[in-house]
């Protein structure tokens, strides 16, 4: 249901956008879901219905231990990039190795920031 918002009487510019509200039913279980999503990506009840109604991309908020694996994640990486380069001249295969472990870890933070 489309409900419009009437507009001021006696404006002198005319508005960029004019809001609408749109209003829709849901259980309440839904309810709860759709304010623990949007409160987890930082943002109103609102804002997250239109993005997830625009198909626009939602980013939930890191929790504390998933911002510590992440941080995990990348000092590994780092790591076996400072291995594969200190290896490299006595040991090349060895460096390969490491340059591959790296790169797969370097994959896996990717993977996690989306």
């Amino acid at each position: 249901m489309v409900k419009q918002v009437p507009k001021p009487l006696g404006t002198l510019k005319p508005k960029i956008m004019e809001w609408v509200k749109i209003t829709y039913r849901v259980s309440l279980n839904e309810k709860r879901l759709l304010q623990l999503r949007a409160k987890n990506c930082g943002l109103s009840l609102s804002a997250y219905s239109r993005q997830a109604v625009l198909g626009q991309k939602i980013r939930e908020n890191l929790t504390g231990s998933e911002l510590k694996a992440y941080k995990r994640l990348f000092r590994c990486q780092r790591a076996f990039v400072r291995l594969a380069r200190d290896r490299g001249p006595d040991h090349p295969e060895l460096a390969q190795a490491f340059g591959e472990m790296a790169a797969l870890i370097k994959e896996g933070i990717m993977d996690f920031k989306q």
